[in-house]
């Protein structure tokens, strides 16, 4: 991941303190928004920045805080939040920051409004949304106390405290999205011309991408480590002999209409919601009923549906295959498709299923190439069997060897209309 490779200003004696990070490349756009929150910060002593994770929150708040510095004539300073991961770690963090030592016989947060109680400070308390009530409450408490500061903070979340004001930021336009393409292309490429066709297609992608600065410049928007989520006695590594690339087997991940994520992870039998601000798990689901599933999907009616491979099943010897829809509060199975006998349909990997706007159900046996249609009921539609054969090599899985196979990793339908969409937007 590219970062800003940030280096602070000096402080020189006698003069305000700038904790700004410098950055290493031009600030596209933003003219109106910049202004805008940095009039805001004459008047309010709470500004959040509100938004999406890679939109921009950072950039904009450090170039505001730049452009407001000769209002604040003690310090501007950048405090980032993204590495604490224990919000109780949010106060320390503000006094390692302020160089201001814990002392035994005193309150941290005492210790905080003496060392700041006669300054005229901004403070950016960057990337709130993981702690955001310990900043919340932090900020409270300063802004009370502290007469002559004031905080801008950049966050998915507000923080929700008396007198914040919300600046949510939007997305680049495409024509600033362009130019920032051009010019982190140029810096990987130098020289890059583009033609008008080429031009066309930057813009349409700067649009797909939704205007987003970070995923413009291909740069993380967003990620989740499961180390630092899953439980090492709980979720054990149950074939620790495999390659450590297939240890968990991530084999899955879809957003929900509450925009969390649903993830698979085929080698712990295990499907897990997580909250996209925190990455908190908020739902989980393991051995039994699951089995090495594969594509867990959320339905229309909040269930979720996927196909749970059934290699080594901790409530039944016999290996075999089942498409099952789990609901999600009770987490019992409510439909399911197998065959009988059940090592009948059987797929030690990969595969997946989609439910149809008719109510019936698309599956893919991915290992024998074969996708069909059944009813609720469980009555088949219709049947495909791949025919296309190709040389599969074992040794992404540890093995040796090679064979001529016809598996289908995924299959889905494509209504007319996504169709159609598709060939319009490229």
């Amino acid at each position: 991941m590219f970062d800003t490779e940030r280096a602070e200003q000096p402080p020189k004696q006698g003069q305000q303190q700038r904790h700004l990070p410098i950055q290493l490349t031009r600030f596209i756009g933003r003219e109106t928004e910049t202004a805008k929150v940095a009039r805001l910060l004459t008047g309010a002593r709470l500004v959040t920045l509100a938004g999406p994770g890679g939109v921009g929150k950072t950039r904009l708040a450090i170039e505001v805080a730049a452009r407001s510095a000769k209002n604040f004539g003690d310090a501007v300073m950048l405090v980032e939040l993204a590495p604490v991961l224990d919000a109780a770690l949010v106060p320390q963090t503000l006094a390692a920051r302020l160089r201001v030592p814990e002392l035994t016989d005193e309150p941290l947060l005492d210790t905080l409004v003496r060392a700041l109680q006669s300054k005229q400070e901004l403070i950016v308390l960057d990337n709130c949304e993981h702690v955001t009530t310990a900043c919340a409450m932090l900020a409270e408490h300063l802004l009370r106390t502290c007469p002559a500061l004031a905080i801008l903070a950049t966050s998915r979340e507000l923080l929700n405290v008396p007198g914040e004001v919300v600046w949510h930021v939007p997305p680049l336009p495409p024509e600033d999205g362009s130019i920032l393409f051009v010019e982190r292309a140029s810096a990987a490429k130098p020289g890059i011309q583009l033609t008008t066709s080429q031009q066309g297609r930057v813009t349409q992608l700067c649009e797909r991408l939704d205007g987003l600065p970070l995923a413009i410049a291909g740069q993380i928007v967003w990620e989740w480590r499961a180390w630092e989520h899953l439980d090492p006695v709980e979720d054990g590594i149950p074939f620790p002999q495999d390659a450590r690339g297939m240890w968990m087997n991530g084999n899955g991940i879809c957003e929900t209409a509450g925009s969390n994520l649903l993830l698979s992870f085929r080698n712990l039998s295990t499907v897990i919601e997580i909250e996209r601000a925190s990455g908190a798990i908020v739902w989980k689901l393991g051995a039994p009923p699951l089995s090495g599933q594969h594509a867990p999907v959320e339905l229309a009616n909040g269930n979720i549906l996927l196909f749970d491979n059934g290699a080594i099943r901790a409530d039944d010897g016999t290996p075999h295959s089942r498409v099952i829809e789990v609901d999600r509060a009770t987490k019992e199975i409510v439909w399911q498709y197998q065959e009988h006998p059940v090592d009948n349909f059987f797929s030690a990997r990969i595969s997946n299923a989609q439910r149809l706007p008719n109510g019936n159900t698309l599956i893919n046996e991915g290992v024998f190439g074969r996708f069909f249609e059944v009813t609720r009921e469980g009555a088949l539609v219709w049947e495909y069997v791949n025919p296309y054969f190709g040389t599969f090599d074992f040794s992404s899985f540890g093995q040796v060897g090679t064979a001529e196979v016809n598996r289908v990793f995924r299959a889905y339908r494509y209504s007319p209309a996504e169709i159609e969409r598709a060939r319009h937007t490229g």
